[in-house]
């Protein structure tokens, strides 16, 4: 009878010990997470997903917006007047101080050491003179070429947000020869739109400076 009590015991363990298994595995697959998706099969499930039919897009060719908008234009102009005025008045400098060089060899032969020295002393400090006079002319000029892109850049942003909320856009897109789109459907571009808007408002401001007393 002892024995009896004894194995009734044992079995009511291991069937416990059965059960309590059973139920942390039940658990465990309940409530860890699934399994991660493939990422070839996330996007073949977002390709075929409604919502994914409702995003609103559009693109611009940067390259025929920048050479179309009037004011980049007037601005590029008169950036191109203003290096082509340095070249020739770095020319000119240049010249006369190949002059001077040319003069002194001339009559090197009939100066003392002293007076040599001193005259290519002189020459030395003319052209540092000279090049610092170049470089900061370049670096002048190098700014304001950056500031036309930056300005080129804020009115085509302050342009391509208001298109965005006018017509609900997700997302607008550069897409020229350098751009990582490699595909469009040009019905969805907008360039003509964004360059008409930025001449509008540019022939606006004209219209407005020259009424200003």
């Amino acid at each position: 009878m002892h024995q009896r009590q004894n194995s009734m015991k044992a079995f009511n363990t291991v069937l416990n010990l059965v059960l309590l298994v059973a139920v942390i595995f039940l658990l465990y697959r309940e409530f860890s997470p699934a399994e991660p998706k493939n990422r070839a099969t996330l996007t073949e499930e977002n390709l075929k997903n409604n919502d994914f039919d409702k995003v609103r897009m559009a693109y611009i060719n940067y390259d025929t917006l920048v050479a179309r908008y009037s004011y980049q234009q007037e601005l590029k102009t008169q950036l191109e007047l203003k290096a082509k005025e340095l070249e020739a008045d770095l020319a000119q400098r240049s010249k006369v101080f190949q002059e001077n060089v040319s003069l002194l060899q001339e009559k090197a032969a009939s100066l003392s050491p002293e007076r040599l020295q001193q005259e290519q002393a002189e020459l030395q400090q003319v052209q540092q003179r000279l090049m610092m006079y170049q470089q900061q002319k370049q670096q002048e000029l190098a700014q304001e070429e950056q500031k036309l892109v930056d300005m080129l850049r804020k009115d085509m942003d302050d342009e391509l947000e208001k298109i965005k909320a006018d017509y609900n856009l997700d997302f607008i897109f550069s897409f020229d020869k350098t751009s990582d789109v490699l595909a469009v459907d040009s019905t969805y571009e907008i360039t003509d739109l964004v360059i008409k808007r930025l001449n509008d408002k540019y022939n606006e401001s004209k219209g407005d400076s020259t009424q200003t007393p």
